[in-house]
């Protein structure tokens, strides 16, 4: 769910709705052929809604028997290529200057344009989504251990495939070495770009009382504020470990700053404990990564979830796939 300042709605709209026409015929030495069909993964937020959307997708297009392109903006929530990041050979769409129109054919070209994990109707029983439902109810995002084995296997097999860069596996590879069977992920949303969210769910007491449970561990952490981190270095010391970054810490506005985003996100999913905060894709993202083998702990208190648990309202996000009817086509297959 996208909680930043991202592209407008309307260059937002315009974008999809030119993409069922304007589609190159190669993209990065891979050529489509005219019969090819695909389902275009198209959200313009950041990274981990990114990714999500690219998931759902390639389990739609599985279903369809439909390759997966990616539209993947530069913007300011993402400044750099899919393939910057992974080196998986997916057709991905450029900018609205290297493409070629094509015409709009919903028969050839699927879109999902949603932060969701989508599922199919039928997988699950109604009303299931207790933490962000919309108004179909059969969601599974940040359900974390309540997810149905079934639907946690078929992601964790589209996540196996996803390839990152092989600087990036170095790099990472380097840096978790570090890590013991004790070792804590920690991700920390203090939500400064959001007021809503600071206001209700962030507490520094709340992650100190997390954090305080494991006792003698090191924890590796990732927090939204330099402020927080401090906060943390000044409790913990030497028992905070922090991958060394070349760039700006969240520096989303370089390639160099994004690689570093993903480093510090693969590096959260491999510990067996993860602290996280509350409907932060960031650390939900980790835990799929990881395989779905992370005991997760969140920040919040039940008192603060309950507060920001009334001020949500129902989404319509199924309005952003295209054809509208895409998840029953790929549920008769």
């Amino acid at each position: 769910m996208p909680t930043s300042a991202g592209p407008s709605v309307g260059l937002r709209s315009y974008a999809v709705s030119h993409i069922l026409g304007l589609l190159p015929d190669r993209w990065f030495g891979v050529h489509a052929k005219a019969s090819d069909r695909f389902v275009v993964s198209a959200s313009e937020y950041g990274l981990c809604n990114r990714l999500k959307s690219l998931l759902s997708a390639m389990r739609v297009a599985e279903r369809l028997s439909r390759s997966v392109a990616i539209y993947w903006p530069e913007n300011n929530l993402v400044n750099c290529r899919f393939s910057d990041l992974f080196d998986n050979a997916f057709f991905e769409i450029p900018s609205a200057q290297g493409r070629r129109k094509i015409g709009s054919n919903e028969e050839k070209y699927c879109v999902v344009d949603t932060w969701r994990l989508l599922t199919f109707p039928g997988e699950l029983p109604a009303n299931y989504a207790r933490e962000y439902p919309s108004f179909r109810g059969g969601e599974i995002d940040w359900e974390y251990g309540r997810i149905p084995a079934a639907i946690r296997k078929a992601y964790t097999g589209y996540i196996s495939q996803l390839s990152p860069v092989a600087a990036i596996r170095t790099r990472v590879d380097a840096f978790a070495r570090a890590f013991n069977d004790r070792t804590v992920s920690v991700s920390v949303r203090s939500w400064p770009d959001h007021k809503l969210r600071a206001e209700t769910l962030y507490r520094i007491e709340n992650v100190f009382a997390a954090m305080d449970r494991h006792e003698g561990a090191e924890f590796f952490v990732i927090a939204d504020s330099e402020a927080v981190m401090e906060q943390l270095l000044a409790r913990y010391g030497r028992r905070i470990l922090r991958c060394p970054k070349q760039t700006t810490d969240g520096d989303r506005n370089t390639r160099a700053g994004m690689q570093e985003i993903l480093i510090d996100l693969l590096l959260l999913s491999k510990n067996r404990h993860l602290i996280a905060s509350a409907y932060s894709t960031f650390p939900e993202v980790a835990w799929w990564l990881g395989g779905c083998m992370a005991d997760v702990k969140i920040i919040e208190s039940e008192e603060c979830l309950a507060v920001f648990r009334k001020t949500l309202t129902l989404d319509d996000e199924y309005t952003r796939l295209t054809p509208p009817d895409l998840l029953q086509r790929a549920t008769a297959g």
